[in-house]
């Protein structure tokens, strides 16, 4: 029994449990993170021990002289509080608590905080507004204030939402991305592309829950240090990128992060990981695919028409950046992506039986331009917007880059020299370059 009703014990039995189902970031057993509904599980599962805890919390209040309030006593009413699933649930502030290792005094104040249930949720904090600040944390719990403040972002990791824009600024930047593990695929003048693996339930779906675990994420640093300035631009950018939506041939964002500091603020793209780029299929060069790409004896006509069906998508979709963009009643965007090339076309194999689909989507819209048109009697251009000048470049720009992609073989004529001018017609020269390599791969294979 004296173990049974021994405060410490318990509460460290309920921290460990609770510890060892914590998640490493990227493998590092130093960076630390709680999957999302950790807590309340835990909890919903360790009714016995609460009740001791709270009993055994009267019992040593009581051996103390200290004089505990009727309303906080009643072990039944504490679990029941614990139980909540609302937009009132306290799961995550009660799980900091014990791994901070929560006194009987620092307790006996959480209950006088949370019980009884306030009438209003008015001037109240929940779990929905971790985390908080740190004067919020020292007015809520005093002397462990700072303990509390700096734990909590072990419990109130990034939670990305299905084609929006997430913000996580000022004390919300110490959250961790949610991230078991990442794989560096690669890197441009803006950002860096790595494959990485969310924890369960990281992102909310508009239509539910996905399986969907691992993603690409692409990630820039914002070049503006005036944050007005980055969201006028990246209001544009939404709108393409919500227009997108409609095409399957152009790879869009499950979801999007801005987080970090103002003066050096880090935004990141999640998108579904395709197999390979144009550029490696072409080649059969796939690392994801080792079957290989084109049979030894070609390919036959219905393995042909698939691949040139894609191609004809990717015209299409060209087609729709160009002049397909209606996001408002008044406005329409012309986006000129500038930058066409192989490897710029991702490429997704799935199996099916005895066959591989397969499918082209335009990605990459670093250096793109966006012209936002006024739909009146008379067209007129309001205004153009660079894609590119929302990042910090890696590294410095060519002669050729800052209007066009790198020298390639899809770069059109007019974009080589210090006095070149693109525009939309450079990117039909461009994804005509591409056809061509499309057509010569499936008539002569990969060596061609």
């Amino acid at each position: 029994m004296a173990n049974e009703l021994n405060f410490e014990s318990i509460r460290n039995r309920l921290t460990v449990t609770l510890e060892d189902q914590l998640q490493n970031i990227d493998h590092d057993p130093n960076r630390r993170f709680a999957p999302r509904n950790l807590a309340r599980n835990v909890f919903d599962s360790s009714h016995d021990q609460l009740r001791r805890l709270r009993i055994s919390a009267q019992h040593l209040a009581c051996t103390s002289n200290q004089v505990i309030p009727t309303a906080v006593c009643n072990a039944a009413d504490f679990i029941a509080l614990l139980s909540k699933n609302d937009r009132c649930s306290i799961h995550r502030i009660f799980a900091t608590l014990l791994c901070i290792h929560m006194s009987l005094p620092l307790f006996q104040r959480f209950l006088s905080i949370f019980l009884p249930v306030p009438e209003t949720t008015e001037n109240s904090v929940y779990d929905i507004h971790l985390p908080i600040s740190l004067a919020t944390a020292t007015q809520l719990f005093e002397d462990d204030g700072r303990r509390f403040y700096d734990k909590q972002f072990v419990w109130s990791p990034i939670t990305l939402r299905e084609r929006e824009k997430v913000e996580y600024l000022d004390d919300q930047r110490l959250c961790p991305i949610p991230r078991l593990s990442k794989k560096f695929l690669g890197s441009g003048a803006f950002g860096e592309v790595n494959e990485v693996e969310l924890a369960e339930g990281s992102i909310e779906y508009r239509t539910g829950l996905s399986s969907r675990r691992c993603f690409a994420q692409k990630e820039f640093t914002v070049a503006r240090h005036s944050r007005k300035a980055f969201e006028d631009e990246w209001h544009v950018v939404q709108k393409i990128q919500d227009a997108n939506k409609k095409h399957r041939n152009i790879m869009s964002p499950i979801a999007a992060l801005l987080h970090g500091e103002e003066a050096g603020m880090k935004f990141s793209m999640f998108f579904p990981v395709a197999t390979c780029n144009l550029r490696e299929y072409l080649r059969a060069e796939c690392p994801r695919w080792p079957a290989q790409v084109c049979p030894l004896g070609g390919f036959d006509i219905g393995q042909k028409r698939r691949i040139m069906y894609q191609a004809v998508g990717l015209v299409s979709a060209l087609d729709h950046l160009h002049q397909g963009l209606d996001v408002e009643e008044d406005y329409s965007l012309s986006c000129w992506h500038l930058d066409l090339k192989s490897q710029n076309v991702l490429v997704t194999l799935t199996e099916t039986d005895n066959d591989t689909n397969v499918l082209f989507q335009i990605s990459d819209f670093g250096i793109s331009r966006v012209k936002r048109i006024r739909q009146t009697s008379q067209v007129k251009c309001e205004r153009s917007y660079s894609a590119a000048s929302l990042f910090q470049r890696n590294i410095s720009p060519s002669l050729t880059e800052g209007r066009a992609g790198d020298a390639s073989e899809c770069l059109a004529p007019e974009a080589y020299g210090e006095d070149s001018r693109v525009r939309e017609t450079s990117d039909v020269w461009s994804l005509g370059c591409i056809l061509s390599i499309v057509i010569t791969f499936l008539e002569k294979g990969p060596n061609a």
